[in-house]
């Protein structure tokens, strides 16, 4: 069993458990314990409703094209943005925390 931390919209953290290939994405973990009310785009990093600050961006794939474009046209990115919807729940992200920001 794997886990994350999860710093929700109003600052609580919580630790959620993951199996491999078990949800498509972080959104959708997230998603799935009723912790943030996401846009419904099906992970295509169309709308930033689900963007979050990342713990370690080295340990991560690097973004695609669309998930940077996405990013770009946010007011609110910092240095570790990324969407939830674009990240896999693989070994490499057990232990990571990530923190909501959301759209802008």
């Amino acid at each position: 069993m794997f886990w994350i931390y999860f710093i929700d919209s109003v600052g609580k953290k919580h630790k959620l458990n993951y199996q491999l290939y078990e949800y498509n994405n972080l959104m959708e973990l997230i998603w799935d314990q009723g912790l943030e009310d996401w846009g419904d785009y099906k992970g295509r990093a169309w709308c930033g409703t689900c963007h979050v600050e990342v713990s370690n961006l080295e340990d991560l794939l690097l973004p695609d094209r669309a998930e940077k474009d996405r990013l770009r046209k946010l007011s609110n990115t910092v240095a570790n943005s990324r969407l939830a919807c674009q990240l896999f729940l693989v070994k490499e992200v057990h232990q990571m925390s990530f923190g909501f920001i959301g759209d802008d």
